[in-house]
């Protein structure tokens, strides 16, 4: 993130799934079912694993959410926190902000993109 703000970070995520497309079907679903209007604009297979892009309804326009799932997983380091599964790097970014004027500054969504990412790590039973 290019934000200041710790509030607005989060780190990637490790699924369960040790497949990188089994864990992208299962973030399909999951936005799919969990996010009304939520249309998948794009699907690739990438070097390094697969790319999905979503354009989700929101109050503003839409926003854009991105998966990377990584087809690498983190080596054993014998570190109590490793478990297989694939690594998932998302940004996610409301395409239309909304600014007060004179400052420049965003309106902020209130949580939405944070809620619906934890949301979705959730209902994936990722960590």
């Amino acid at each position: 993130t290019t934000s200041r703000s710790a509030d607005n970070y989060m780190s990637a995520w490790r699924a369960k799934t040790v497949e990188a497309t089994d864990t992208a079907a299962d973030l399909i679903k999951a936005v799919l079912t969990s996010e009304p209007g939520a249309k998948l604009a794009d699907q690739q297979t990438v070097a390094k694993g697969q790319y999905l892009l979503f354009e989700i309804p929101c109050p503003t326009g839409f926003d854009d959410v991105e998966f990377l799932v990584s087809n690498e997983g983190v080596p054993e380091r014998n570190f109590d926190g490793d478990f297989p599964g694939n690594l998932i790097v998302f940004r996610t970014l409301e395409r239309t902000p909304k600014y007060v004027y004179p400052f420049q500054t965003p309106i902020g969504d209130l949580g939405r993109q944070k809620n619906r990412l934890n949301a979705i790590r959730d209902s994936i039973g990722a960590r």
